[in-house]
């Protein structure tokens, strides 16, 4: 209660929304089908497939992760999870 005076319980304070399940269906993606859909989606998002963004890398003189990462963000405006996706699996080839 503010300053004495109370809303009366038909008003809310707070606009409904929907529910989490509403926005990503039953359930959300794990850590791995999140990283696949991002290589899957790869050529549509950047223009580039992930075996060319390896490409892109190797032409570069840098070799740590978070060099590779602020590269493809900076230069290539890559966003911030391609661009790590982008990094974890060049690292691993």
């Amino acid at each position: 209660m503010m300053y004495g005076y109370r809303l009366p319980s038909r008003f809310s304070h707070r606009a409904a929304r929907p529910s989490i399940s509403e926005y990503r269906g039953d359930y959300p993606m794990n850590p791995e089908e999140m990283e696949k859909a991002i290589v899957r989606n790869l050529s549509e998002k950047t223009g580039r497939s992930i075996e060319e963004w390896f490409e892109v890398l190797n032409d570069t003189e840098l070799s740590e992760k978070q060099e590779l990462r602020e590269y493809l963000k900076k230069v290539h405006s890559v966003g911030h999870f391609q661009a790590q996706t982008i990094v974890k699996y060049y690292l691993l080839d």
